[in-house]
């Protein structure tokens, strides 16, 4: 449980940064924590309830409240499905592919709540580059620590 309260308190204080900067850019430790949840937990309900108060609690802190909240839950429950059947053995790579699978189709459903074309496309960009960066950098380590 300790782990879930951390993982949630990171991700939900990562998002601030927009109270200081109006961005489209998605630099925020959610997907990153809640992929870990699901590989380490490999429990959908559990990754489940991390992502969606993490994305709350979030938009809470940062301000941004709305209707938009609530595009990264079917995307967060597409990570929990995934990952409740990922390999271990070959865990950054299944991460790779959540976060991907992630980006494209909350994309997809910013697409279709209106956003603009150059706001998904920052989104899509920043979301995957700084989530594969941080796969890359740090994934294998945690993990280790962890499993």
């Amino acid at each position: 449980m300790l782990i879930l309260a951390a993982f949630i308190i990171v991700a939900s204080s990562s998002k601030t940064y927009h109270l200081f900067f109006k961005t489209k850019m998605d630099v925020s430790l959610i997907t990153f924590t809640v992929i870990l949840t699901s590989v380490y937990f490999q429990n959908v309900a559990t990754t489940f309830l991390v992502g969606a108060c993490s994305v709350f609690c979030a938009d809470v802190l940062a301000k941004k409240l709305s209707h938009f909240s609530f595009v990264p839950l079917l995307p967060i429950l597409v990570i929990a499905i995934g990952a409740s059947v990922a390999d271990l053995n070959n865990a950054v790579f299944y991460m790779l592919l959540l976060t991907l699978s992630y980006s494209v189709l909350a994309s997809f459903l910013y697409f279709l709540l209106g956003s603009s074309k150059t706001s998904i496309a920052t989104f899509f960009v920043s979301h995957a580059l700084f989530n594969i960066i941080l796969i890359l950098s740090l994934g294998e380590f945690i993990l280790r620590l962890f499993l």
